[in-house]
């Protein structure tokens, strides 16, 4: 059973996780018990959502994954965008990119779109069909996902945006290919 408790500064903590933690920390005194029980809460949290949008996703033939990147497909120029671009828009290797598209060409919903002037270069391209679909599904998608991320008011949407940018943005800085351009505007 979760177990929340309301401190009087007005944070919500798990008290399972905050047990657990102090039980790993009487055997290892080094843990960072605050970082630990962020991990575990962002793992959490995420779990919780895609527990819920998941099955939603999959009873309309989409994966989180393919979902968005029809997403990002549907609002691209011309409605296509090379595959390097969409791995970075999805944050996933190029492998699980070449997956989705597989997938989503083999439904007609895209296809794949040789560079005008090196056909190395490959584009998905949104089809007609995958239009359709796409925004057949949208209306319903982005209702259920207003309903599960009603609990929270839009200041604390805007400050989870914030630090789970500032949390990617210290990951890409430390261990991706973060442009220096990118960085620009790093500030907390």
């Amino acid at each position: 059973m979760e177990r929340f408790t309301v401190e009087d500064n007005g944070r919500i903590r798990d008290e399972a996780v905050r047990d657990s933690i102090a039980q790993l920390k009487d055997l290892f005194p080094w843990i960072d018990a605050i970082t630990t029980e962020a991990n575990i809460a962002f793992s959490k949290a995420q779990g919780a959502v895609f527990a819920q949008l998941t099955p939603d996703l999959f009873e309309m033939g989409l994966s989180p994954s393919r979902f968005n990147a029809l997403r990002f497909l549907y609002v691209a120029d011309d409605r296509r965008m090379l595959l390097g671009e969409l791995r970075t828009r999805l944050g996933v290797s190029m492998p699980l990119v070449t997956k989705v598209v597989d997938s989503l060409v083999k439904e007609g919903w895209v296809v794949r779109v040789p560079g005008p002037s090196d056909r190395r270069t490959i584009y998905a391209e949104l089809t007609s069909e995958g239009v359709r679909r796409f925004e057949e599904r949208l209306p319903i998608i982005q209702d259920r996902i207003g309903e599960y991320w009603s609990g929270l008011t839009e200041d604390e949407k805007l400050f989870l945006i914030h630090l789970l940018n500032k949390l990617r943005l210290g990951f890409l800085s430390r261990f991706g290919n973060l442009a220096a351009s990118d960085r620009s505007n790093d500030s907390d």
